[in-house]
């Protein structure tokens, strides 16, 4: 978990900050089986890894993202932030609903379901086959933050079934995101049964906006 501030110093660009982080890892189960989640080694380190270096982001008219790290950030670390910006991306309602997003797998057809509406769609729903993702190359530098599979070298895309779903949140009145969820899942087909079944890695993030300062 991680505290993120997002600072926009000028129309369509932000400096984003991850504070306060920490890592967790289950140490036991209560007596209803449920997992009982405790610090995980290296949470200190991870923590202060996150925090080093602020990301500058700039957005290009509605789907262009760029991204400029600091020299010294890693890549496991901007891959984390790279994931949290993606997580963030909204399609425009107005357009197709299997529209082209740009996201950190490559650009991606999104298809989108409005479950509740007022003024505006207050509760969205997102799914994408990343697996049919335009440029998915499941590598080290490219891969997902949440896949176990990103210290693979060579090129898995023919060996990973990979899909992602999400749901959003908005204000009605103030018309912003106030929490969002996005999981993800990764199959490898060879070891799989029908290909649905066998080695696994499923991952979930969650955002839940705290406050807006002006």
């Amino acid at each position: 978990s991680c505290k993120v501030e997002i600072e926009v110093p000028q129309t369509c660009s932000f400096i984003v900050r991850t504070t306060g982080c920490s890592l967790s890892e289950v140490v036991n189960m209560d007596a209803e089986g449920n997992p009982v989640l405790g610090p995980a080694p290296g949470s200190a380190a991870f923590a202060a890894e996150m925090e080093r270096y602020p990301l500058k982001v700039v957005v290009e008219g509605a789907y262009d993202v760029k991204l400029y790290p600091e020299d010294g950030e890693t890549t496991t670390i901007l891959n984390i932030k790279r994931g949290i910006i993606s997580a963030l991306a909204v399609p425009l309602l107005q357009e197709e609903k299997n529209k082209n997003m740009p996201t950190i797998h490559g650009k991606c057809k999104t298809y989108y379901t409005v479950n509740a509406r007022e003024d505006i769609a207050t509760d969205i729903s997102l799914n994408r086959d990343l697996s049919r993702c335009d440029k998915f190359v499941p590598m080290r530098d490219h891969t997902s933050p949440l896949a176990l599979i990103s210290g693979m070298h060579y090129p898995l895309a023919q060996l990973v079934r990979s899909s992602q779903t999400c749901n959003y949140k908005f204000d009605n009145e103030k018309k912003h995101m106030t929490y969002g969820t996005c999981t993800e899942n990764h199959i490898l087909i060879p070891f799989s049964h029908k290909g649905e079944y066998g080695v696994t890695n499923v991952g979930k993030q969650e955002l839940t906006l705290v406050q807006v300062s002006p």
